[in-house]
C-alpha cells in the first residue's frame, strides 16, 4: 500500500494519471480499465515506484506526443503523464474496531508481503475518501460499512514517498467475521491490544504506539493525528496539541 514519488511541488501544471491494464491487478481486485486523470501540480523528482503495487521503479518507458508512458513490469499498471514528474498519491486507511479489538489484514502482494496492516488502498478517480475506504474493506475483508460509520482519524503527509494518507476511525458495536481476499489479502484478524502483531506490522508502523487508540476508542475520546514533514502531534478536545515526535 505504500509507493512513493519523492520531491516537494513547484509551481508547472501538468496532466497525470493510471491507467490500469488488468482488472485484477495487486491492490486493485475487480477494478475497471480507465485512466486516472487529474491535473495538479507537479514534483521535481521522477516517478521511482509504481502508482498500483508500489515496486521500485524498473519501468518500460514509452514516448508519445502525449507524454511518457511508464509501464510497470510488476503489475501491468501504465502510468501515463505529460513530464516525466508525478503528483503525490492520495490513500485511505481503516482502523475497524469492535469489541476492544482492532481489524488487521495480512498483505499478500508487495509492498510489505506477509505483514500485518489495516485495510487501505488508492483512492480512484471520481471517488471520495469515505467510498475509497469503505471499497478497501469490502474488497480486503468481505465486511460492509456505511459512510455514516467513519470517524476523521488521521492525516498523513509523506514528501519523501511522495503520499498522503487520510485514516478513518470505525468503531463497530460488534465484531463481524473477516473473509480475506485471497491472494492479495492472506489473511484477515481481529486483534486485541494485548496480541497486536507488533512484530509483524507493516514497517510504516514501525515507532508508533498503538496504544492510546485502543484506549481513545474505549474512552469515546475524539482523537486525531497528524503527521507533517518534521512531526507527528495528537490534537484532542479542547484544541490540546501533544507532539509524539518532532525533528530538530
Amino acid at each position: 500500500m505504500t509507493s512513493g514519488r519523492t520531491g516537494p511541488a513547484d509551481t508547472t501544471s501538468f496532466t497525470c494519471g493510471v491507467l490500469l491494464k488488468g482488472a485484477n491487478g495487486p491492490g486493485y481486485p475487480g477494478v475497471r480499465n480507465y485512466p486516472l486523470i487529474r491535473n495538479m501540480q507537479t514534483s521535481k523528482m521522477p516517478l521511482q515506484f509504481c502508482g498500483s503495487c508500489g515496486i521500485r521503479r524498473h519501468f518500460d518507458v514509452q514516448t508519445a506526443d502525449s507524454g511518457q508512458r511508464f509501464e510497470c513490469p510488476s503489475c501491468g499498471a501504465v502510468t501515463c503523464s505529460e513530464s516525466s514528474f508525478s503528483c503525490p498519491a492520495l490513500l485511505v486507511l481503516s482502523l475497524v474496531f469492535a469489541e476492544d479489538k482492532l481489524l488487521l489484514v495480512k498483505r499478500g502482494q508487495p509492498p510489505y508481503e506477509g505483514k500485518w496492516a489495516p485495510p487501505g488502498g488508492f483512492v480512484e478517480a471520481g471517488e471520495s475518501l469515505e467510498a475509497a475506504a469503505i471499497r478497501e474493506v469490502n474488497e480486503e475483508t468481505g465486511i460492509t460499512l456505511n459512510e455514516d460509520q467513519l470517524l476523521p482519524l488521521a492525516i498523513q503527509s509523506l514528501p519523501t514517498l511522495n503520499q498522503i494518507y487520510v485514516a478513518f476511525l470505525i468503531p463497530l458495536k460488534q465484531l463481524i467475521p473477516p473473509v480475506p481476499a485471497l491472494p492479495d489479502v492472506l489473511d484477515a484478524r481481529w486483534y486485541s491490544e494485548n496480541d497486536y502483531p507488533t512484530n509483524e506490522r507493516w514497517p510504516p508502523a514501525e515507532g508508533f504506539d498503538i496504544g492510546p487508540i485502543y484506549d481513545s476508542v474505549r474512552c469515546k475520546r475524539f482523537d486525531f493525528y497528524q503527521r507533517m514533514e518534521n512531526a507527528m502531534r495528537v490534537i484532542t478536545t479542547g484544541h490540546k496539541v501533544t507532539y509524539l515526535w518532532r525533528k530538530t
